[in-house]
């Protein structure tokens, strides 16, 4: 019997030794993943979103889990809501999911295979109210995604368009004026405010007068629609 415990040990091994190779090949398969990392799916997630109204006036928030099929092409299948919160902000979420596209696929041997997977996507109603209060409220914002700009040369307009107070040629006056004003959606220029004044009364009407009378800008831009955005332009007042 005892010649026998070597053989018995070493039958033991080889039987052991494909199932340590089989766990090899499962370790190395590869889960699906988005192509941007984790973390940007809620950033883009946030850009897509349509907050229901009724769970945005009544505050209702919180963090939807959905479950789906990333197949061999990196397309999504069978979504569905796995961990809801409520039934207006679960089927956003599943709306917003199918509209996450760049998933890559997982893979298997080194081939492209359909595995499941899931993602996360919360939804925090004062966040979205913030972010998005120049459209609710038509107030202007400092944050848009696209800042305005002039559809003109604005230093060839200032240049040709701002006349030097006399009573201040002649006190020999100069300065630099900042300003502030609201570039509107559809790019008209409103509420010319001085920020920062030039030193003198009749540089600083001078600087309104004339960012007053500016042409239509480009407007600025969020969520891909015109809003209300403040900007802020300095005129110097200089003497050769």
């Amino acid at each position: 019997m005892k010649k026998l415990i070597p053989l018995f040990i070493f039958l033991l091994a080889a039987h052991s030794a494909p199932a340590q190779s089989q766990n090899a090949i499962d370790n190395n398969d590869r889960k699906p993943s988005y192509a941007a990392g984790e973390a940007y799916i809620q950033v883009q997630a946030d850009a897509l979103m349509k907050y229901p109204q009724e769970a945005l006036d009544k505050g209702i928030g919180g963090t939807v889990t959905v479950a789906f099929t990333v197949d061999e092409k990196g397309a999504l299948h069978d979504i569905k809501v796995t961990e809801p919160i409520d039934p207006a902000l679960d089927a956003e979420a599943v709306r917003i999911a199918s509209l996450l596209t760049d998933w890559v696929p997982g893979s298997h041997d080194g081939k492209y295979v359909s595995m499941p997977s899931s993602a996360q996507i919360t939804f925090d109603a004062q966040k979205y109210k913030t972010r998005h209060s120049m459209l609710f409220k038509k107030t202007p914002t400092t944050y848009p995604d696209k800042m305005p700009s002039p559809a003109f040369d604005l230093s060839r307009f200032l240049g040709e368009n701002i006349v030097y107070p006399e009573h201040a040629r002649r006190k020999n006056k100069q300065g630099r004026a900042i300003l502030k004003f609201v570039v509107n959606e559809d790019g008209s220029i409103t509420d010319v405010q001085i920020v920062k004044s030039a030193g003198n009364d009749e540089l600083d009407e001078e600087a309104m007068r004339v960012i007053g009378k500016m042409p239509k800008w480009h407007p600025g831009m969020l969520d891909g629609k015109p809003v209300k955005v403040y900007f802020t332009q300095p005129i110097t007042f200089k003497l050769e």
